[in-house]
């Protein structure tokens, strides 16, 4: 089961000019496409095992838009 649905509202800490930490789960925008997921090394993991983790390259552009705290 995936642990956020679209169309949940979740509570985002502003991270302001930094990322989170591995382990954490964030609010990423890479390559101009959105998502919620944990963060890996290298990767961005996703919280669905249905879903393969996405490789992150040098070439991206990944911006981390806040630390996820919970949902509604």
């Amino acid at each position: 089961e995936p642990a956020y649905y679209d169309g949940d509202i979740v509570f985002v800490q502003h991270l302001d000019g930094e990322s989170v930490s591995p382990g954490e789960i964030g609010i990423f925008v890479l390559n101009g496409e959105g998502y919620i997921k944990r963060l890996g090394h290298g990767v961005l993991e996703s919280l669905n095992p249905a879903y393969d983790p996405i490789p992150i390259h040098n070439y991206d552009d990944l911006q981390c838009q806040g630390r996820v705290l919970g949902k509604v």
